[in-house]
């Protein structure tokens, strides 16, 4: 009882006081360093390195396969990418006898619409809507063995709305 109403009794209360201002600091600095390591996880940065998957991407099998299944018949596909998400310029890519083209041009004869074009070192997340309610998303990892090497993990056909 001697304790609560000493001096020491104040000066311990402001201790803690102290002590819990500095652990909130500590966690405050912790939740930065995470969330900035998150955000800067590294990224395909060179031309190169997106052309490669671009090449890799488009010319898949996977790719193919959910390209013949959406558009049945159809030999050519446009691609809108008006945000530059896939590349800075018009592009062409042969898939067997389907010829996919990229470009910003924004018509209506364009098939999909590039929404989401996400790369990372290991992982990539790509996602086109082919019209304003349906969209076809695609996994893409990169291989253990070879680094150069991608492969379609999942597509998924999803209804936008």
């Amino acid at each position: 009882m001697y304790f609560r109403t000493s001096k020491h009794y104040l000066t311990f209360l402001n201790l803690i006081k102290r002590m819990n201002k500095t652990i909130n600091l500590a966690y405050f600095l912790i939740c930065i360093i995470i969330i900035t390591s998150c955000a800067s996880n590294k990224s395909v940065q060179t031309n190169t390195d997106r052309e490669n998957f671009n090449k890799q991407f488009f010319t898949n099998k996977l790719f193919y396969g959910a390209m013949k299944k959406k558009f049945k018949d159809k030999k050519e596909i446009s691609i809108l990418d008006s945000d530059h998400l896939i590349t800075n310029k018009p592009v062409v890519y042969f898939n067997k006898e389907i010829k996919i083209g990229v470009s910003d041009n924004n018509s209506l004869e364009n098939d999909l619409y590039a929404k989401y074009y996400i790369i990372n070192s290991d992982l990539a997340y790509v996602v086109f809507w082919a019209n304003s309610i349906e969209g076809i998303s695609f996994i893409v990892v990169n291989s253990k063995q070879d680094k150069n090497k991608w492969n379609i993990l999942d597509v998924t056909y999803r209804n936008t709305r």
